[in-house]
């Protein structure tokens, strides 16, 4: 077995192997309002849940040249974003726009992609994604090298044609998600089992 220490590796190479393991990663495609009401919209694959009661999300954003990135400096000015799960047909359009566009340089415009009115923040969410969660900012934890965005999620949005007696149908949502390199993945053979509590109740 190979083995890495951060102190003793160079920072890209153990960051290609790190990203390359932690997977598949779901994917946080965030719209937010640039500082001339224009759009930004930007992936970003260090995205989970951390809390259920109340819903909270967080986002890892990393900084450019020290600097925050145009997502960062939109949600500490304006409190919220949107953060929309992206299918497989979304692939191409989340790809470019995780290019480095300048600042007030709308995505959305520039790939073409309508967005609608949300129900509870202003943020516009993207027309045709299935699941998109409305979120309010809880606090920042500043990181070395990132800044940890913790959301309150306000609003959860989730397509009628995804929901199957009552839970998310994995299949027809068909997410999105981050691995190693330029190399995205979707779902694959998906495995149910029963919780184990079931198999000891008497």
């Amino acid at each position: 077995m190979a083995t890495f220490q951060p102190s003793s590796t160079n920072a890209r190479y153990f960051f290609q192997l790190f990203s390359g393991s932690l997977v598949p990663r779901p994917i946080a495609w965030i719209t937010t309002v640039n500082i001339d009401e224009t759009i930004n919209l930007a992936p970003y694959s260090f995205f989970g849940g951390v809390n259920t009661r109340p819903p909270m999300v967080m986002v890892s954003i990393g900084r450019h040249e020290g600097e925050l990135k145009h997502t960062g400096q939109n949600i500490t000015r304006t409190n919220e974003c949107v953060i929309h799960i992206p299918s497989a047909i979304h692939i191409d359009a989340v790809n470019k726009s995780a290019h480095k566009f300048e600042m007030n340089l709308s995505e959305v415009e520039v790939l073409d992609l309508p967005t609608i009115p949300s129900d509870v923040v202003a943020t516009p969410s993207l027309e045709g994604t299935l699941v998109r969660f409305e979120c309010k900012l809880n606090k920042i934890v500043d990181l070395p090298t990132n800044d940890m965005f913790i959301f309150d999620v306000v609003n959860l949005v989730i397509d009628d044609s995804v929901i199957k007696d009552g839970i998310v149908d994995i299949k027809a949502l068909n997410p999105v998600s981050r691995i190693g390199g330029n190399f995205y993945t979707l779902v694959g053979d998906v495995i149910q089992k029963p919780h184990p509590d079931n198999e000891y109740k008497r």
